[in-house]
């Protein structure tokens, strides 16, 4: 009987917007790991972020209903001034949240950068005989220069491997926190060789191997597209030109003019 009244997907609807709603406040576990990605871990940052995403659709929403007021007269239609305002209010809303995420994407193409020299490195302070920790801690010190945002979270990878139980916890978290296909095969490796007592340098030697022909793939299909993508460019921009080089002469020198 409720499927057939319809109460079931009301339910529903209810439920998903309670959780979206969860989602976009400061108990929402969506905007933690989005800071944590964005490099902002400072204890007052989530509530110093809802503050400005507040004052925000505030302020977008004061700016609606005084564009409305400026050129229209819409005093005598509440539904449209309401209607407006709390658009303004909602875009206010989003575009910290979107801010947020370009700062993440950024800082994510920042460490994939390097990631690959860093685990070249990796393999080599393993065969050398260091131990995981002090090799991470050397990487992050030779790296800090060219790659900040690299030596940042393996300090903070090493730092947890010494504080955490297990020591899983910081590869995963590691890898929650960058959210790259990349990183989360080296963790990956990581825990499996570390669980079974396998080598670690082998393995992390396989993957900077698969890395660098994924890398070497991706660069060949750009080549490869390349052609395509200039076709019409050179259309539009250099074959007029090429024309005019061509037809300006004979059109100069002959007796039509």
């Amino acid at each position: 009987m409720r499927e057939l009244t319809g109460e079931l997907p009301l339910d529903e609807v209810r439920r998903k917007a309670a959780d979206w709603l969860a989602s976009q406040t400061i108990i929402g576990p969506h905007h933690k790991l989005l800071m944590t990605q964005a490099g902002l871990r400072q204890s007052q940052a989530m509530l110093y972020f809802e503050v400005i995403r507040i004052l925000c659709g505030i302020v977008c929403g004061v700016l609606a209903y005084l564009t409305l007021d400026i050129y229209g007269n819409y005093s005598d239609r509440s539904i449209i001034v309401f209607s407006f305002v709390v658009l303004g209010f909602l875009i206010g809303l989003y575009l910290p949240g979107r801010y947020l995420k370009r700062r993440a994407k950024k800082r994510k193409e920042m460490f994939d950068k390097y990631w690959d020299d860093a685990i070249g490195l990796l393999v080599i302070c393993l065969d050398a005989g260091l131990s995981i920790e002090v090799a991470m801690r050397r990487i992050a010190r030779e790296l800090v220069a060219t790659a900040p945002v690299l030596a940042e979270e393996i300090i903070i990878t090493v730092t947890e491997l010494t504080l955490l139980r297990e020591r899983r916890l910081a590869y995963l978290r590691l890898s929650q926190r960058m959210d790259l296909a990349s990183v989360k095969s080296v963790t990956i490796a990581l825990i499996q060789a570390e669980k079974q007592g396998a080598s670690i340098s082998r393995s992390l030697r396989v993957i900077s191997q698969t890395n660098r022909q994924t890398r070497i793939s991706l660069a060949e299909e750009k080549a490869a597209a390349l052609g395509p993508k200039m076709t019409l460019p050179m259309v539009i921009f250099f074959l007029p030109v090429i024309f005019v080089i061509i037809l300006a002469p004979v059109i100069l020198n002959s007796d039509f003019l």
